[in-house]
């Protein structure tokens, strides 16, 4: 997934913004930080370590912290640190959150920072005078700050956009994949397809597979096929050449022989079972 295509697909929430005016003693230390944190420093320097990862930011420059589980940060120079700040989370419309922008670093560059600071206190203001529409108002804002930060870097395509995605939320992309297929037992999508569904990696995806079930992405939804079946062989009269078809294997022969893999028994004995047992 690019970066720029990534806004596509997801919700932009603003939680928080304001102009603060800081103390050089000025300390913040946190070990949960669901937000990401677009800061614009007008004045002083602040020192900020993200999970073990040292950045000085000066001013006049602007950065991105992605969401991480340690933050620490504290102003370094004498007098008064004044800092523009939007907290924020970036969730996708299927429903788990990013850690930032894929592609984008954390230092930000090229940027027009009169444009950067003048946004970023509308959306301060959207906040803090709360008029109808403000959440709306705020978070259309920001959107058009990301987008400006996307273009004036020019930022290409991540080497691992998975890598962007909060680790709170990859099991949650491996349910929302076997929701897909229980929905519609009939289709059989690729794993590549499966994979851009929920917006991961084919290789991410049979990780996942691999590590929760124990079987491959194309096994499991050989399983989750068979399952299926066996409710049509109980419920239904339907024949076994229409389930098989139904379901998307390619032939009731094929259908019969992977039925056979995994109950030890064909669908028709199957079948029979039950009504013997009835």
């Amino acid at each position: 997934m690019s970066a720029e295509s990534f806004l596509w697909d997801v919700d932009v929430n603003v939680y928080w913004a304001g102009l603060q005016y800081l103390p050089d003693t000025w300390s913040f230390r946190d070990k949960k930080n669901p937000h990401i944190r677009l800061w614009v420093v007008q004045k002083g320097e602040v020192a900020a370590n993200i999970q073990g990862k040292p950045y000085t930011v000066k001013k006049g420059e602007a950065v991105l912290f992605p969401a991480a589980e340690s933050v620490h940060f504290r102003s370094v120079a004498s007098g008064e640190l004044h800092l523009l700040s939007v907290l924020f989370t970036l969730q996708s419309r299927t429903g788990y959150r990013y850690r930032s922008l894929p592609g984008v670093p954390t230092m930000l560059s090229n940027l027009d920072m009169r444009f950067m600071e003048t946004h970023m206190m509308e959306v301060v203001e959207e906040i803090e005078q709360r008029r109808i529409g403000y959440k709306m108002g705020a978070n259309s804002i920001l959107q058009s700050l990301l987008v400006h930060i996307l273009r004036a870097g020019n930022y290409k395509e991540p080497q691992q956009a998975d890598a962007w995605i909060d680790v709170d939320h990859k099991a949650y992309l491996l349910g929302l994949a076997v929701k897909m297929l229980q929905d519609n037992p009939a289709r059989f999508p690729t794993v590549k397809q499966l994979a851009d569904m929920v917006s991961v990696s084919e290789v991410h995806l049979r990780r996942l597979f691999h590590k929760y079930y124990r079987m491959s992405p194309s096994r499991f939804v050989r399983h989750l096929k068979v399952q299926e079946s066996k409710h049509m062989l109980r419920d239904t009269s339907v024949s076994i050449s229409e389930i098989a078809y139904s379901l998307g294997f390619e032939s009731p022969n094929y259908f019969s022989k992977v039925f056979q893999q995994e109950n030890g028994c064909s669908p028709s004995d199957f079948r029979q079972l039950l009504r013997n047992r009835d």
